[in-house]
């Protein structure tokens, strides 16, 4: 999830990470040396554990906290427009959600401005390609 970075020693933390495709092959859940090579020393990676799902016990991973309020948005508008439930509301819902994903967008890309899970995109960018949703007609 995000940038992870393999590296062969402590020392090489975070400026020289193992290259994909040439210092090893990811293969979604290993990775392995090419060529069938093989590795017999320590290898150390740099990243962000994938979160927990959510449950009674669990809170989502989503931070800042308040950032959380999308989690809530979202659910009432899947909940209004469910068999056209609630048109009204699903539209409330949807104006509420254009309204603060941009501005979530930012603040994410503000903590994240050296790299993390949202990579090169810009504030803009994710308020543009992130807040896409599948509208119902």
């Amino acid at each position: 999830m995000g940038k992870t970075g393999i590296y062969q020693s402590l020392s090489d933390i975070p400026d020289n990470p193992w290259r994909e495709g040439r210092d090893y092959l990811n293969e979604g859940t290993q990775i392995r040396i090419p060529n069938n090579g093989s590795y017999s020393g320590t290898l150390y990676w740099r990243g962000i554990t994938p979160p927990a799902d959510i449950n009674a016990a669990t809170q989502p991973s989503l931070f800042p906290e308040a950032s959380r309020e999308l989690i809530a948005i979202k659910a009432a508008y899947n909940f209004a427009c469910e068999g056209n439930r609630n048109p009204e509301l699903a539209d409330r819902m949807y104006a509420k959600y254009q309204e603060r994903f941009p501005y979530w967008c930012l603040t994410w890309r503000t903590a994240f401005r050296n790299g993390g899970a949202l990579g090169t995109w810009t504030g803009r960018d994710m308020a543009i390609g992130g807040a896409n949703w599948t509208y119902p007609v």
